[in-house]
């Protein structure tokens, strides 16, 4: 979770989701399941707040996704 200064939080979603994006091409070689991890991963916003989600499967994003959306109300 990355409290962005006010009005740059798209900036800082930019950077972490380029960020993931190297990481996925590093880890494409090394480890694909890592890699796999990184690339179902994603950057949500809320606010000045951005928050970098990585599960360690596909179907946990609705449970971290609803607790984003609670946590910021």
């Amino acid at each position: 979770v990355v409290k962005a200064a006010e009005g740059k939080a798209d900036s800082v979603k930019t950077a972490l989701d380029t960020y993931r994006t190297n990481q996925v091409a590093i880890y494409s070689a090394y480890d694909p399941t890592v890699a796999g991890i990184l690339e179902d991963g994603r950057v949500v916003a809320h606010g000045d707040y951005v928050v970098l989600v990585l599960g360690s499967s596909a179907d946990v994003y609705s449970a971290v996704d609803t607790a984003i959306d609670e946590a910021f109300k």
